[in-house]
């Protein structure tokens, strides 16, 4: 007759299949000592084929994780692309508005010191040519009259002057930004009285474009009006 074995192959409580022995006529018959080295190898066969299993899975989970993470990794780049090509036209859009500023003011300036001050120059001549031309004259209420208006004409020449400076300094532009920040500093201490010293190491020959100029300068027009604020 006949002798088999058929074992189940589990793990973890979960049959995964079955594994049978089979002897044919006039063979000997499985033994106990055989159907427990069986059992032993279906033990170890149904751990090995859930270890497998589980290698399966985790093996495509990592893969799962592992692409998510280079989506992920490529939108990060994405993104982080577009805001640093934010950032750019942003500067950019910052650059162009402070060069329109300065463009602005510089217009004004030359408006204002060119048109308006050569107007008040030439009123103040005209007076000082009527004041001349009445001599000796006893109308002294006139000539008191003149006079206050030349003073009048002085002082506003002087504001508009000032108003022009503070605008868009002529000398920044005719003689650069080290002569500038001198003339600034040397104004700031007329006016507030708060003792400055500058000291530069820039050649004499070098010369920066106009909107490195004009930034740098306007840094240092702000930091000292910090200074009288505070």
């Amino acid at each position: 007759c006949c002798s088999g074995m058929m074992l189940p192959l589990s793990a973890n409580g979960a049959l995964l299949g079955t594994m049978s022995f089979m002897r044919g006529d006039g063979a000997p018959a499985y033994t106990q000592n055989d159907l427990a080295v069986a059992c032993d190898l279906a033990i170890r066969l149904g751990m090995a084929i859930e270890n497998a299993r589980l290698f399966e899975e985790t093996r495509a989970l990592n893969q799962h994780l592992e692409k998510r993470v280079a989506d992920r990794t490529a939108e990060l780049e994405q993104s982080n692309e577009q805001l640093r090509e934010s950032r750019r036209q942003l500067r950019e859009l910052s650059r162009q508005t402070l060069s329109l500023v300065e463009q602005e003011r510089a217009h004004v300036v030359r408006e204002v010191h060119d048109e308006l001050g050569q107007s008040l120059a030439s009123v103040k001549m005209a007076l000082s040519r009527a004041e001349r031309n009445l001599g000796a004259s006893n109308n002294g209420h006139v000539h008191i009259s003149i006079k206050s208006a030349i003073e009048m004409i002085d002082e506003t020449i002087k504001s508009i002057r000032d108003l022009a400076a503070n605008l868009r300094p002529v000398v920044l532009d005719d003689l650069g930004l080290v002569a500038a920040i001198e003339w600034q500093m040397r104004e700031f201490e007329h006016k507030t009285g708060i003792y400055c010293d500058f000291s530069s190491e820039v050649d004499a020959g070098v010369v920066f474009s106009h909107d490195v100029s004009t930034a740098a300068f306007r840094i240092l027009q702000e930091a000292l009006n910090n200074v009288s604020r505070h």
